[in-house]
């Protein structure tokens, strides 16, 4: 009989517990509406979060840039002292000959090779200093629309060694001539799949892929940005960016803006 009484009281004490458990269940358990409420608020932060990430990225990726025109600056300071005086040129020997496929590749990064550096995802991996992290189009043939050289340009003023009418036109110069190392732009953004010189306004606008840059058309020659920023390199070294390059550059003879600011 003690055992009966016994067992019915542990059934009780078992019948109470679920049921304070049940309670506890029900009093915790999310209704329809806060659950909303709670997915509504996550997603109101996580739009406010992701532009802000977004921004950081592209200031990483435009600082990383500006890293590389520096660097490609530390190489003309290289090529001026090995050359007495000289300015490194944008034009080597042969067509499609460059001051970065050529001379700095063959030069610094691999001093056994017997050709010049191909433009393709391999050697973007070799030559990073010359890839530009906001680009997203990679080097390749700019008959599949992509860039044939880098993801930079060089001023065409800096002079030619290749033979004839190119180096007649545009004889390589001495650091004598650059009146103003501090205004001469010597390496950029560009948008030129084809060329890597910079010798027209045309040709300089149309890297202005930073701060918000949009895409305008895409052709074997050219991927024209507009609206955005390009980053510059200077013949003292230093980086600066110009705002919408399309509107303050200027063709012709040495002048404030001018592609050939700064030269004698």
């Amino acid at each position: 009989m003690k055992s009966f009484h016994w067992q019915l009281r542990k059934t009780k004490n078992l019948t109470n517990e679920c049921s304070s458990a049940d309670l506890r269940m029900k009093r915790y358990r999310f209704t329809l509406i806060e659950l909303l409420v709670v997915i509504a608020i996550i997603a109101v932060l996580a739009s406010m979060l992701l532009p802000a990430l977004g921004r950081t990225k592209e200031v990483s990726k435009n600082a990383s840039c500006k890293n590389n025109l520096k660097q490609q600056g530390f190489y003309d300071f290289q090529y001026s002292d090995t050359y007495g005086g000289y300015v490194m040129p944008a034009q080597w020997y042969q067509s499609g000959h460059t001051y970065a496929n050529n001379y700095i590749y063959k030069t610094y990064f691999n001093k056994n090779a017997r050709d010049i550096m191909g433009a393709n995802t391999t050697t973007m991996k070799q030559m990073p200093i010359f890839v530009c992290p906001t680009e997203t189009t990679p080097w390749g043939g700019y008959g599949d629309y992509k860039f044939q050289y880098t993801h930079y340009g060089r001023n065409y003023n800096t002079g030619s060694l290749k033979p004839g009418d190119d180096q007649t036109k545009n004889p390589p110069i001495k650091q004598g001539r650059l009146v103003k190392p501090s205004v001469f732009k010597t390496n950029w953004d560009s948008g030129r799949l084809a060329s890597y010189s910079i010798q027209y306004k045309s040709n300089g606008q149309s890297g202005q892929r930073h701060n918000g840059g949009k895409v305008i058309g895409h052709t074997t020659s050219t991927k024209d940005y507009r609206g955005g920023s390009s980053n510059i390199g200077y013949y003292d070294g230093h980086v600066d960016k110009i705002d919408k390059p399309d509107t303050v550059l200027k063709d012709g003879a040495p002048s404030p803006g001018s592609i050939n600011e700064g030269r004698k």
